[in-house]
């Protein structure tokens, strides 16, 4: 598609009974980097890009290279509050409009589809190299959120207390962004996505559930419990008496242990309310105990108070089979800077 200047194509008349085809240039190309991509991938617009089948580039191609091209590039279609964009470019002579946009000299050879087409006139870096750069700016606290998120079902919603769009698809794995690494592109440091991956799990569908996760998985220096990695939201198949008395087949813990057959349960303050919620609650919940399955339920203030989440951490390793020692007053003030930066924007701690 972009990887050539001039196309041909078939035009709606013929003369002399021969075809007759016209060549005429393709519109030049942007490429979104950096935390211009991180934004458009961190929001809604992800919804909008099919990475199953889009079109993917290994490297800038056909950009533009005076200030009329680079102005005749429609921008309309992204969302707004991107600031100013960072473009990737193949070489310096393509840093054109410098005081309007930032530029990034990408390497001649980066790893596979490491951009993806969004229309005509736009690409924008994929996730796995969107990440791989912001790690540049992000803590490793932010980066293993966002990690999280990008392997998850939502993206967040800043400033509305861990309200999400949820219901995506995943824009990436832990297998890509592992793979990515692996192919160590030239220019990149690999080291703090390698070290995130570690704490990170597939499948999040909240932005309180990965803070959970995290609290728990993430090592005793940034404040966490460093318990093993959970699995996150898969299905329990129901024996079927319990799913007539359920009304349904399965059941999905938020962050489950097979080998423990332990359930960590985040319970929403706004969606385990009201008097018919908290009686379906109690039969899941004594229909998980039935199956063998030990259930830890964590509520919102328990996430905010790093005292308060020592039961959770007790709780939950006695579960697991894990040596509990009370946590020291030093553990528990690096506790609560995790669960304060868990909460805050990146891009505005960044």
């Amino acid at each position: 598609m972009a990887s050539s200047a001039r196309c041909s194509y078939l035009p709606p008349h013929f003369s002399g009974g021969l075809t007759r085809f016209i060549d005429y240039a393709l519109p030049k190309m942007i490429y979104l980097d950096d935390i211009t991509a991180y934004r458009f991938w961190f929001s809604g617009m992800r919804a909008c890009v099919d990475l199953d089948r889009a079109h993917r580039l290994d490297t800038p191609l056909d950009c533009p290279t005076s200030a009329a091209e680079l102005d005749s590039v429609h921008l309309d279609v992204l969302p707004r509050g991107l600031g100013m964009l960072s473009l990737a470019v193949a070489d310096e002579s393509q840093r054109i409009r410098r005081s309007k946009y930032k530029y990034h000299v990408m390497p001649p050879s980066l790893p596979a589809g490491s951009f993806v087409q969004f229309n005509e006139e736009i690409c924008v870096a994929s996730p796995e190299l969107t990440l791989m750069q912001v790690s540049r700016h992000f803590s490793q606290v932010h980066l293993s959120r966002s990690i999280c998120e990008a392997c998850g079902s939502y993206v967040s919603m800043p400033g509305f207390d861990g309200k999400c769009i949820d219901d995506l698809l995943p824009i990436t794995s832990r297998e890509k962004l592992e793979a990515f690494a692996d192919s160590r592109p030239e220019g990149f440091c690999a080291a703090p996505l390698r070290r995130a991956l570690g704490w990170c799990s597939e499948h999040s569908a909240s932005p309180r559930e990965t803070e959970l996760q995290l609290l728990l998985n993430m090592g005793t220096f940034y404040g966490g419990a460093h318990v093993p990695r959970f699995e996150m939201n898969v299905k329990l198949a129901l024996p079927v008496p319990f799913q007539r008395y359920l009304g349904k087949r399965y059941v999905v813990p938020d962050l489950y242990d097979a080998a423990a057959n332990l359930d960590v349960e985040y319970m929403s303050d706004q969606e385990h309310s009201g008097t018919e919620r908290r009686n379906q609650d109690s039969k899941r919940r004594n229909v998980l105990e039935q199956m063998g399955v030990h259930v830890i339920e964590v509520w919102n203030e328990d996430m905010k108070n790093a005292v308060a989440f020592e039961r959770i951490v007790e709780e939950v390793k006695r579960g697991l089979g894990i040596r509990y020692r009370m946590s020291s007053p030093a553990l528990l003030e690096r506790r609560q800077r995790l669960m304060n930066e868990l909460r805050a924007d990146p891009l505005r701690a960044g």
